[in-house]
């Protein structure tokens, strides 16, 4: 590929936005051709286009897939799996551990109470 359909506007595909769980954007591009699709694009890279990622069309969108965050009064539902026996901790028993979703601002509140001597680069992804 000759790297023009890095170009934003363009006849060989299109690009969009795939929003996960937690709410935050995945830029992802698509081949009208052959229906390649890139799993997703830096968002460095889709700006240095001049590519305004709050303007595409989203294609995907997962937020709200699994429910809302589990601290009681919140009713966010763009949520993170949260890991209540983390594996730096518990090891192989970390999986008999119970997970649940938590908000990314709960998230991060968590990892920052329980765990603050993880990694700092981790903290907040239990």
């Amino acid at each position: 590929m000759n790297g023009r359909w890095l170009t934003p506007a363009n006849d060989l595909g299109a690009w969009s936005v795939r929003r996960i769980a937690d709410g935050s954007l995945q830029v992802i591009w698509a081949c009208w051709t052959c229906t390649y699709r890139t799993l997703s694009v830096p968002h460095l890279i889709v700006s240095e286009l001049g590519i305004d990622i709050r303007k595409l069309p989203i294609s995907e969108d997962y937020a709200g897939l699994y429910g809302r965050c589990i601290v009681k009064g919140c009713t966010s539902d763009e949520v993170q799996l949260n890991h209540f026996g983390p594996q730096a901790i518990f090891g192989e028993e970390a999986d008999n551990w119970p997970t649940g979703y938590l908000c990314v601002t709960h998230h991060r509140e968590w990892g920052e109470r329980v765990t603050p001597h993880l990694n700092p680069a981790r903290r907040g992804v239990a």
